[in-house]
């Protein structure tokens, strides 16, 4: 209230401070995405080829899976003709694809600090 020259020229309270906002806790960084891992099916059955898709996009393969591209699947031989005569895929040479197996006889001399009577 302010009074001039004895009279009231203002009733008027002033309204209270709005309250301070609460200090909104620093949002973490999302989560990223694991990428996923390529498919690699195992050696062709027979009837079938192996395929590697180069096409971008989700395919459903006849057997009602789907692959993306990169993945190496097996699919009846005339459907793989199909996705590499249409130029989505190209036939995986199953011998560059597969590891050689590591044969032979290996020696190695470790010494263990508990291999000869120690304690654990």
């Amino acid at each position: 209230m302010v009074i001039v020259g004895g009279e009231i020229v203002s009733n008027r309270v002033d309204p209270p401070a709005p309250p301070k906002p609460a200090e909104a806790a620093p949002t973490p960084p999302p989560v990223p995405v694991p990428k996923r891992e390529q498919r690699h099916d195992g050696p062709p059955a027979e009837g079938e080829r192996q395929i590697r898709l180069l096409g971008a996009g989700t395919f459903n393969l006849p057997d009602g899976s789907q692959a993306k591209i990169g993945d190496c699947v097996n699919v009846p031989a005339e459907v793989a003709q199909k996705y590499v005569e249409r130029g989505v895929a190209n036939f995986v040479d199953i011998a560059s694809e597969t590891p050689a197996a590591v044969e032979g006889v290996f020696a190695a001399d470790i010494d263990l600090p508990f291999s000869e009577g120690g304690s654990r």
